[in-house]
């Protein structure tokens, strides 16, 4: 079983790619990378430094290109998500900044291949 706190979601969406039971143990508010209203595109998306684990960071392409799509994501078989009662939300800054978003998303990925927005090139 894995436990997941605030703390779990302060440098971007949560992946599950493992199989197993999370349980949420406390009111998640997603708020990344500590986002601020007037400077937008200085925080709620991946940074350099997050490329690994966020493919499309400061990029044109890739899944989070577009920035933080989620605040959790099932990436696996095999996974129970327990609420446990919590809430999961944006903050309302993240939601202004960013409204592509799912609080869970069950791929990898915002659009399926083919759908939705396409891959701009430079």
């Amino acid at each position: 079983m894995v436990e997941l706190y605030q703390k779990d979601f302060t440098h971007g969406t949560y992946r599950i790619t493992q199989p197993g039971t999370y349980v949420i143990m406390e009111d998640i508010e997603f708020d990344f990378n500590g986002g601020d209203i007037e400077k937008p595109t200085e925080g709620w998306l991946p940074t350099d430094d997050q490329k690994d684990m966020y493919p499309g960071a400061n990029d044109y392409r890739d899944n989070y290109f577009l920035g933080f799509f989620a605040g959790i994501t099932i990436e696996s078989n095999d996974v129970v998500l327990d609420l446990n009662g919590h809430e999961l939300k944006q903050s309302l800054n993240f939601y202004y900044a960013q409204r592509w978003f799912s609080i869970i998303e069950l791929a990898s990925t915002l659009f399926l291949p083919g759908q939705g927005n396409g891959f701009f090139w430079t």
